[in-house]
């Protein structure tokens, strides 16, 4: 199921990933093309509004309050926030994926994330 959420809501959600340490695979897609950015890692909460990725040497920040449209994707096996309408910056979207059951390998997170940016 497929639902826009509020800036408030994402944050929840995402605070909830960072405190339970769940797999969370971060996809970056740029002007329709494939997605350039993909890694999986945890979500760490920096201070109110702002979480990081981070993946081995690789962070990256995670602001929901400066994108337009976020939709929260819940399915039984994964949930996931995309992100799209970047205040100054068009066709730039930003999917996060958590492995909520900790069922997934690090592959089929990549390929769900490549599947909702796709």
């Amino acid at each position: 199921m497929n639902t826009r959420i509020s800036t408030g809501e994402a944050y929840e959600i995402i605070g909830r990933w960072a405190s339970e340490r769940l797999r969370v695979v971060f996809a970056m897609e740029f002007l329709n093309c494939a997605c350039s950015i993909q890694r999986s890692g945890l979500m760490d909460h920096m201070r109110p509004g702002v979480f990081i990725h981070r993946s081995g040497d690789a962070s990256a920040t995670v602001q929901a309050a400066k994108f337009g449209e976020i939709v929260f994707l819940d399915d039984p096996d994964y949930q996931g926030l995309r992100f799209r309408e970047r205040a100054g910056i068009s066709g730039c979207e930003v999917v996060l994926i958590a492995d909520v059951n900790g069922d997934l390998t690090a592959d089929s997170l990549l390929l769900l994330s490549q599947m909702v940016t796709g």
